[in-house]
């Protein structure tokens, strides 16, 4: 019967005993590690500054909302100001 070798299925494992089975260097897990927080942190920030930056006054909302409720009518159960009536069921 053959010897079984144990799994290392985690990444922490490899790093631990040293093991990489890929024939990626030191460097290029590094840069990969750097990637996979520095493209969602950036993407984050971006999207932050672009909610940030979109000035829009509660005054402008209820006026775009009125003058899209005058081009298709108004939609039962999604009043955000609670004066509409209910949907018919």
């Amino acid at each position: 019967m053959a010897t079984e070798r144990p799994l290392q299925v985690s990444y922490i494992n490899r790093e631990i005993t040293g093991e990489f089975e890929g024939n990626q260097t030191e460097n290029a897990v590094m840069l990969m590690r750097l990637s996979d927080a520095a493209i969602p942190a950036a993407a984050s920030l971006i999207a932050i500054w672009a909610v940030a930056s979109f000035s829009i006054t509660e005054e402008r909302a209820h006026e775009i909302r009125a003058e899209l409720e005058s081009r298709r009518g108004t939609l039962g159960g999604n009043d955000l100001d609670g004066d509409a009536e209910p949907a018919p069921a």
